[in-house]
């Protein structure tokens, strides 16, 4: 069953102060399905090995990592995060 709802920028925004994500992580940061998350976490885990580093963990990828290689903008989801927070408080 598809998820209708996108995820919020706070949601996102608690998966980028994550040291790791994993495939679920994925998910949330860019909705979408499983199977989508784990190509993309598998191209940064790739492009990890490529540099010459290792990851920690078999199964995740750090945060930083992630950032860098997909072109995630953190500036804009905290932005919209804190504009969630201000519109939830009124």
């Amino acid at each position: 069953m598809k998820r209708v709802v996108p995820y919020s920028a706070t949601q996102k925004l608690q998966e980028l102060n994550r040291l790791e994500l994993g495939t679920l992580s994925f998910c949330i940061l860019f909705d979408c399905g499983r199977n989508r998350a784990l190509h993309l976490k598998r191209e940064v885990m790739k492009k990890i090995e490529e540099s010459g580093k290792i990851c920690p963990y078999p199964d995740k990828v750090p945060t930083a990592s992630a950032i860098k290689y997909l072109g995630i903008d953190e500036a804009r989801i905290r932005r919209l995060a804190e504009q969630e927070k201000k519109d939830a408080s009124l």
